[in-house]
């Protein structure tokens, strides 16, 4: 795809966050990085538990969580739980005021990314409960590299706002290059590692936010991993 003929590239560091016993890094929004809308919030957690419920609410809003390790179990106000595993994604939009909470499972360190995007104003989102989606084959991008589609594509969970979400894994040193259609913005946010992308470098806990970028060239070392996020931007 042909960029954009204005591209924006903006580079950001997470914030370090603690809440309780959980420790986390906050990509967006910050003091020095607002939202990349739609997606509103871009958030890493971690914590070994255990964790009292602190539930809170979204209103028209869709949440994704991506497990990175151990496992999560989502609190509603009855107490019904949802359990998801390492490697899974639980997705569900809040088109009417929805309450609830994650807390790890007990017995060894839980990491997980959530995102939370904004659904369109003036329109009458589709409010679906959470479901949780098992993990897909990874496929090997370029040598030594291997991508995991998440949300959209290849993946079974879908997004209302048509967001695609994938991992990225590089078992090797290397350099893969990333189609994002032009018309769409895009967040790499790496958790483990360090490499560039478009020439900038980054380390865990950093991001790359774009748009009108057509093709999003990373070279990592092995061990660095992350996560690739486009959505079309909203209609202002």
């Amino acid at each position: 795809m042909n960029p954009a003929a204005n591209p924006r590239i903006v580079r950001a560091s997470s914030e370090t966050t603690e809440l309780s016993n959980i420790t986390g890094r906050l990509l967006f929004p910050t003091l020095h990085q607002g939202p990349w809308l739609p997606l509103k919030l871009l958030a890493e957690s971690a914590t070994r538990g255990p964790c009292a419920p602190d539930l809170h609410t979204h209103v028209s809003e869709e949440v994704i969580l991506y497990v990175l390790a151990g496992g999560l179990a989502e609190v509603d106000p009855t107490g019904g739980r949802i359990e998801s595993g390492e490697g899974s994604v639980r997705i569900h939009a809040s088109g009417e005021e929805f309450l609830h909470d994650v807390v790890p499972l007990p017995g060894r360190l839980t990491r997980w990314v959530s995102l939370v995007l904004s659904l369109p104003k003036g329109s009458t989102p589709v409010s679906s409960p959470s479901r949780v989606f098992p993990p897909s084959s990874p496929k090997e991008v370029a040598p030594g590299a291997f991508a995991r589609a998440l949300v959209g594509g290849a993946a079974e969970a879908r997004s209302q706002l048509g967001a695609e979400i994938s991992s990225l894994e590089f078992r090797d040193r290397g350099t893969v290059s990333l189609d994002v259609p032009s018309e769409r913005r895009a967040v790499v946010y790496v958790t483990e590692g360090r490499g560039t992308i478009l020439g900038e470098r980054v380390r865990d806990g950093d991001g790359i936010l774009t748009e009108g970028v057509g093709t999003l060239e990373v070279e990592a070392e092995p061990g660095f991993r992350g996560i690739l996020v486009t959505v079309a931007p909203p209609a202002f």
